[in-house]
């Protein structure tokens, strides 16, 4: 599934990013939280903007995200695609989301 920051980030939004991912955040938890209802032991994010350029301008982004999806205490297996995480894992391994 893709997660949360790429989709947005994606998504070229003409209005505030933060506004947007209160709103979603909420939808990704609830469909986290019903996943393990169904008994789904692990579920698979996709967050290829992690390795993007500006992946140390999303930091508090994907903290943000992840600590409220951490609240469905579904693991999380972070996917991200085609290159090394560099500088973002530093804070990516201290999120207990994942």
């Amino acid at each position: 599934m893709l997660g949360p920051i790429t989709l947005l980030r994606l998504s070229r939004l003409e209005t505030d990013f933060d506004e947007i991912l209160a709103k979603l955040l909420p939808l990704y938890s609830s469909l986290l939280t019903e996943l393990q209802g169904l008994g789904v032991a692990e579920v698979q994010l996709h967050e290829p903007a992690l390795v993007m350029s500006e992946a140390s301008n999303l930091r508090e982004h994907f903290q943000k995200a992840y600590a409220q999806l951490a609240s469905a205490e579904l693991p999380i297996n972070l996917v991200t695609h085609f290159d090394d995480l560099g500088e973002t894992y530093i804070y990516l391994s201290k999120t207990h989301a994942l």
